[in-house]
């Protein structure tokens, strides 16, 4: 990874606010999806971006994959304002970034064959000329993605292939363009427990095998942990980035107190853990609204911890032990640790490694 060079994509102070009309004589409601959200991905980096529904990492998504335009901050791709390129430039743009939908059913024409959904956009982009040459170039995309024998799956339609084979075109798709940045959002998330291993599995391979970066989108620690076990992860509350850093060290030793509550209620299949682990009390179980957030903080009206200056100022993300932080009183705030999750006897014979 060549840290001299500029990022492939990066945010910076990054908002955006949709407008809700509810009717006529009413006021629109402004919906404050994210808030100064700034986003660096290397080359050939996995970053994993992590927060609860309706927080805005779908958002994050569609704005770097060009489907929304934020409303304050900039879009840079490879150092440049997406938002002053030309037309030829925004197509190549939209050509190096591309998306891996949650839903694969809904994503492949059910009235395309595997062959054409993978040829059409190769055709295209006219990175293949005639069907002979597409043919050749879709059989090297699905032994790829370990679809094998090609024979099998080229001509099925999606009805006749399985979730986690859907998913596999899909990304086969999203690879065929050669792109530089793939935006996986929720991708296991609609797959058999038993295979998300698989697949997750196979994007690292991609990853590592072409140097192509991933933003892994999902709510779901520890499958966030296990693809980007080398890579970043940034864990975002109500629109904004509260936590960002190596996915060991966040993961393992949390420093903001929404990111602590998290990791402290995954359950764990340990009565002797259970019993003994330190719990997190929460000031309210509420979500405030998107459309009336709290000032200062937006987690201080549930935050355990909250002073008087977190309701009152917003904390920007700051250095602090490796990572960043967006917490007032983080040098104050209770040590933290997953090795709350273990044993004495595996605490000394070095313990597991993992959510």
């Amino acid at each position: 990874m060549d840290k001299t060079a500029a990022p492939v994509v990066e945010l910076e102070h990054v908002d955006m606010t949709f407008t809700q009309h509810k009717g006529i004589g009413q006021k629109p409601i402004q919906i404050h999806a994210l808030t100064d959200v700034s986003l660096r991905i290397e080359q050939g980096e996995v970053v994993a971006l992590v927060g609860e529904s309706g927080g805005g990492k779908s958002t994050i998504g569609n704005i770097i994959s060009g489907l929304l335009k934020p409303t304050g901050g900039r879009l840079l791709f490879d150092g440049m304002d997406v938002a002053r390129m030309t037309r030829q430039q925004y197509t190549e743009y939209r050509r190096q970034v591309q998306i891996v939908q949650q839903d694969a059913y809904a994503a492949l024409n059910p009235v395309h064959t595997v062959l054409h959904s993978l040829s059409a956009p190769l055709k295209q982009k006219k990175r293949v000329h005639g069907r002979k040459e597409a043919l050749k170039r879709v059989t090297e995309l699905l032994e790829m993605v370990e679809l094998r024998p090609v024979d099998q799956f080229i001509n099925k339609y999606p009805h006749q292939l399985s979730g986690g084979q859907r998913q596999r075109i899909l990304l086969a798709r999203a690879i065929s363009l050669e792109p530089r940045l793939i935006i996986a959002d929720e991708p296991v998330s609609m797959i058999d427990v038993s295979l998300r291993v698989s697949a997750l599995n196979l994007m690292h391979r991609l990853n590592e095998q072409t140097g192509i970066s991933f933003l892994y989108i999902t709510h779901d620690l520890a499958t966030a942990r296990y693809i980007g076990r080398s890579g970043r992860v940034a864990v975002l509350y109500m629109g904004q980035i509260v936590e960002e850093g190596p996915v060991r060290d966040v993961t393992t030793s949390p420093k903001h107190p929404y990111l602590q509550t998290l990791i402290s209620v995954v359950p764990i299949p340990d009565p002797w853990v259970a019993r003994n682990r330190r719990k997190i009390e929460l000031k309210s179980l509420d979500m405030p609204s998107p459309a009336n957030p709290p000032s200062g903080c937006r987690f201080h009206t549930r935050c355990p911890y909250a002073q008087p200056i977190c309701e009152q100022e917003r904390p920007v993300l700051r250095e602090y032990e490796g990572r960043n932080v967006a917490c007032h009183l983080v040098e104050e705030m209770p040590g933290w640790s997953l090795d709350d999750y273990r044993r004495p006897d595996e605490l000394a014979g070095g313990g597991h490694d993992g959510l």
